[in-house]
């Protein structure tokens, strides 16, 4: 997981993560508590928790993610993808509803509520230097039509976190690459900050979640 998330990132330019086995055994806990208590349904973990792995960053970033699989399961499925979440990605701070829309190309289907991108900025943050990994096989079958399948779960952890509200998640430098690099996505012109834009892409979240309401199971 970690060589896939800097194979994204070094595409950009941004500075490879790397590992920290303190985050790495947070994320197995985490996982481990997901699959007894939530039957692997998403929950974030809180930073009460975190502080009692890690003290050796100020905050922590988390992604977390479940597909269905038959046979061997795949990790890289995940960081692809929160990547393709930068198809509904326009350059912006953190917390300003116009960095996510409905693009042409934005397929929001494995978001879990509305349009989501939070997950692709937390993989390419330059804030964050350090990640650790976990993933297990759920109990619980996945409530699809065809075979059982069964859920295949992974947590990232990184630190320091990367979503800071008010900061945009990396360099203009690199959302520039990326605009320039991948065909079909709208990272820039950089997203609208004035109070009438982003009451209008507030509205247009509302409708989002209306459309794809939140769902924990699969």
């Amino acid at each position: 997981m970690l060589s896939r998330h800097n194979e994204l990132r070094q595409q950009y330019g941004i500075p490879p993560l790397k590992h920290d086995s303190s985050l790495q055994q947070f994320a197995e806990y985490w996982a481990h508590q997901l699959k007894k208590t939530h039957q692997c349904n998403l929950e974030h973990s809180t930073s009460t928790m975190h502080s009692a792995f890690t003290n050796a960053f100020s905050d922590l970033g988390e992604n977390l993610w479940v597909g269905c699989v038959r046979g061997d399961p795949v990790w890289e499925n995940a960081a692809n993808d929160w990547f393709t979440e930068v198809y509904c990605y326009r350059y912006g701070k953190i917390g300003n509803r116009c960095t996510a829309d409905k693009f042409e190309n934005c397929d929001n289907s494995t978001h879990r509520e509305g349009v989501m991108v939070g997950h692709f900025t937390q993989v390419m943050s330059d804030r964050s230097t350090h990640m650790g990994c976990a993933s297990l096989l759920c109990d619980s079958l996945c409530q699809d039509k065809g075979p059982p399948r069964k859920k295949f779960l992974v947590v990232c952890n990184y630190g320091p976190g990367g979503n800071i509200i008010g900061v945009h998640p990396f360099k203009l430098e690199h959302a520039q690459r990326l605009n320039s690099l991948l065909k079909g996505t709208h990272v820039l012109p950089p997203a609208p900050e004035d109070p009438g834009s982003t009451k209008q892409c507030e509205a247009r979240h509302r409708q989002f979640k209306v459309e794809k309401p939140k769902k924990n199971n699969l």
